[in-house]
């Protein structure tokens, strides 16, 4: 049997003394588990959406990213996401297309050298 780091109590305790602060929490919406629509939807491709609509309602607003018709986007390169969410970038590549495809993402290509611009969709 494998050893732990630390037992059961000091475990508890610890995460009983965790202070968990909004900004430390990534919110995954109930619909991707309950709506036969995104059943079929990879775990990657949901986390990757929530961590996008994360970005969208605190950075983008925080930085003023509003286009020139009020809405508001992200922009990343593929291999920035790869390393905020320790995925490989033919990951991200899949992924970004299945949300497209799920029709949760648009993306808008600003320029050789320069990250797409990402709209988040809402689908409620």
């Amino acid at each position: 049997m494998p050893k732990t780091l630390v037992s059961d109590h000091e475990r508890a305790e610890k995460f009983e003394h965790y202070p968990v602060h909004e900004q430390d929490v990534l919110k995954v919406p109930v619909a991707f588990f309950q709506d036969d629509r995104f059943r079929s939807m990879s775990t990657h491709a949901k986390f990757l959406y929530s961590w996008l609509l994360d970005r969208t309602t605190n950075l983008s607003q925080k930085n003023n990213w509003i286009d020139d018709k009020g809405r508001f986007f992200v922009h990343y390169a593929n291999k920035e996401l790869a390393s905020y969410l320790n995925l490989g970038e033919s990951t991200i590549r899949k992924r970004m297309d299945e949300l497209r495809e799920i029709g949760l993402i648009k993306t808008v290509r600003i320029g050789q050298g320069n990250p797409n611009r990402i709209y988040v969709m809402t689908f409620w």
